[in-house]
């Protein structure tokens, strides 16, 4: 993705699922390339799962890429997405995390 991104620097590129397992990687690519946006799909399904683990998601892209970088997906055709909208919609960031990032 990374040569990519630096070789077609007017095309947007969506990273889904974060890049999972690999969020790190991610991160540090698209820190480096402004076209690079997170996909989010997969990833969501932590919100239910592992809420925290999804809290730590989500305040890593916002601190490496920022909240407009960051797309919502859910996988449509696996699940439906109602809930995870609804629980998506309703997270808090622990306050651990809040004070980490």
């Amino acid at each position: 993705m990374d040569y990519a991104a630096t070789d077609f620097p007017n095309l947007n590129f969506i990273v889904e699922h974060v890049g999972l397992p690999r969020l790190d990687d991610f991160c540090w690519i698209a820190t480096q390339e402004h076209n690079v946006y997170a996909g989010t799909s997969v990833a969501n399904a932590f919100v239910h799962s592992r809420p925290k683990y999804f809290a730590d998601i989500i305040a890593n892209l916002l601190f490496w890429l920022g909240e407009d970088r960051i797309l919502f997906g859910s996988d449509y055709a696996i699940w439906s997405p109602r809930w995870i909208i609804e629980k998506f919609m309703a997270i808090e960031l622990p306050d651990d995390i809040k004070e980490e990032y």
